[in-house]
């Protein structure tokens, strides 16, 4: 029987790309000069980091 973790691997790759996409917003936040206002990209971009998480959430053992 597989354990609880391996069944939702794809979960645990979204919660590591949603984080990845934190750390992404808070540098570019906090670096000067970068405006980060657009909310599509800022979707977009949000969009992008969870669903490649998932993905390699997924195919990695």
């Amino acid at each position: 029987m597989a354990s609880a973790g391996k069944n939702r691997k794809f979960l645990w790759g979204m919660t590591c790309g949603v984080l990845y996409f934190m750390i992404i917003l808070v540098v570019s936040l906090i670096v000067p000069g970068k405006d980060v206002t657009n909310g599509m990209s800022v979707f977009t971009c949000f969009i992008i980091c969870a669903l490649s998480g998932c993905l390699g959430g997924m195919f990695c053992r």
